[in-house]
């Protein structure tokens, strides 16, 4: 694969729209062209991931203060200091906001909200976002950005969102439920409380309608990517994302790019992202009510259906009901609610958080902004624990952001940038403990320690038996059978199984032309 005028890209998309699938294609093209970044980008990059451990750090510890350590759900996925989904602050776009999901076992969860420098945007392989696609549009600093946006038959987008587990719900799964109760038979029952709660069901539609009407003012903007076409024509939709990114890309690299890709949970900590046999066309048709569909056409998704290019939502006939619709219609035309959870916990915090208006819901509770955070959609029951966690979450995620705008405007040149770095990082001593320093100096350490990792082996991917390993610009095919070979020390011109180039596509084709050659020869 070779760029010709690569522009960086952003992606916008609502929540089980193709989001995720999307981004990791365009990021499977960028592993492949690695380029050099400047100085003062992989500086800021590096004091911004080590010194972001001390945030979540300090609420973990915050909890563990109050008596609560074994018990508190905090995924990975949030933890991370640009976890979460994230929007551009419209009110000051100086600001990106994060919301992170948090829970305790029988006590609830909320949403905690942390605004950071915009200029944080340079951190991110690949901009993107669930929200506000003509903010993001209007925003100068991106008006060289290459813009996508993934789409999906909106009725597809609602069943799915009802099967979803979010990633708060995804480690409690993993923490404190059997391995043998963890399967589909769990979405399901969780989706039937969704599919006949009325309110929670138009709350899933209102969410999606609002991001949709804003989408389609500026849809021209974007490069659109159909979920439906990613799955059922892979290899064109791969080439034409690689188009609009400026690069060009052989069939066979497009393969290997789905079949990395394909069917797999791609979320890391989030277990439950990708349900496991569910990737399918219409599979609404099998889960959805024909009351479900009634709700969708009042509510104005019909039109856009129509103006997405996927048609008048049409009723089923109610007597291809599979069972499980037969037990929700049931449930519906009596007006009753489905509640028979046997896990509390897990039934709150499975409750959509990213895609659902929850305005209807009393039981939610939304906080004003301190400075830098804010709580919403609480249903926590100690609300002193609440503000204390809260208290200490905007302490020192003040400090974070007063140290990224120090360090971002320092002039840290010359032979004395350590001496300039140390009297920067002497005013955040909290900062520095919660990170996990003992020392300035180790601090500092690990910061210029991290600004070298790209010259360390990195894996690519896995091509059938070869390992595909990227070292200081150059891809190198090594056959697992040869063992742990490590790069850094190692001369590998004496291994002839070994073979090298200088992007991953000339890489792939050799591989794939002593393949073709191996197996006309077996």
């Amino acid at each position: 694969m070779t760029f010709k005028e690569y522009k960086k890209p952003i992606v916008l998309g609502a929540p089980r729209s193709g989001f995720t699938l999307l981004i990791n294609v365009i990021d499977s093209f960028q592993q492949t062209c690695p380029k050099e970044e400047p100085f003062e980008k992989k500086f800021i990059n590096a004091v911004t991931f080590i010194m972001g451990e001390g945030i979540s750090r300090t609420i973990e510890k915050a909890f563990a203060e109050k008596g609560i350590k074994k018990n508190l759900v905090y995924s990975p996925s949030f933890r991370a200091v640009f976890g979460g989904p994230h929007w551009i602050d419209e009110t000051e776009n100086k600001f990106y906001c994060f919301r992170k999901y948090i829970g305790v076992k029988g006590y609830g969860d909320f949403a905690l909200l942390v605004r950071y420098p915009s200029e944080i945007e340079s951190s991110f392989p690949i901009e993107h976002s669930h929200y506000s696609p003509k903010v993001w549009l209007s925003d100068p600093r991106f008006k060289n950005h290459r813009f996508f946006a993934s789409v999906r038959n909106p009725v597809d987008i609602i069943s799915s969102s009802c099967f979803s587990f979010n990633a708060l719900t995804s480690h409690y799964i993993q923490q404190f439920i059997s391995h043998r109760k963890d399967n589909d038979d769990l979405r399901k029952k969780i989706a039937l409380y969704k599919l006949t709660d009325l309110t929670f069901f138009k709350g899933l539609i209102s969410k999606l309608r609002d991001y949709y009407l804003e989408y389609l003012d500026c849809r021209d903007e974007f490069h659109e990517m159909r979920w439906e076409d990613l799955i059922g024509i892979p290899g064109k939709t791969i080439h034409n994302i690689s188009e609009q990114l400026g690069s060009s890309i052989r069939a066979e690299d497009t393969a290997e790019i789905w079949q990395q890709l394909a069917y797999k949970n791609l979320t890391a900590a989030h277990g439950h992202n990708y349900r496991k046999g569910h990737a399918y066309v219409n599979g609404w048709r099998k889960t959805l009510t024909n009351e479900h569909l009634r709700l969708m056409r009042e509510e104005g998704l019909e039109d856009i259906s129509i103006k997405l290019g996927y048609g008048k939502i049409l009723s089923i006939d109610e007597c291809e009901y599979t069972d499980y619709q037969k037990k929700i219609a049931s449930y519906l035309k009596k007006g009753k609610i489905y509640r028979r959870y046997w896990d509390k916990d897990l039934f709150t915090f499975s409750f959509n958080k990213s895609n659902i208006d929850a305005s209807s819901f009393s039981i939610f509770k939304t906080y004003e902004w301190k400075k830098y955070t804010r709580i919403e959609q609480s249903c926590f029951q100690d609300e002193s624990v609440l503000n204390y966690v809260w208290g200490e979450t905007e302490n020192i995620v003040n400090d974070f952001n007063e140290l990224f705008y120090e360090t971002m405007n320092a002039e840290l040149t010359g032979e004395n940038y350590r001496e300039k770095l140390k009297v920067i990082l002497n005013s955040y001593p909290l900062l520095l403990k919660m990170a996990g320093f003992r020392t300035i100096d180790d601090c500092i350490d690990k910061i210029f320690e991290n600004m070298s990792k790209d010259v360390s082996p990195r894996l690519i991917r896995v091509h059938g038996k070869i390992n595909i390993v990227l070292f200081k610009k150059v891809f190198y095919g090594i056959p697992q059978s040869l063992g742990p070979i490590d790069l850094t020390t190692q001369k590998i011109d004496k291994y002839d199984s070994i073979k090298k180039a200088g992007s991953l596509t000339d890489l792939i084709y050799e591989l794939s032309e002593r393949d073709r050659v191996e197996g006309q020869h077996a």
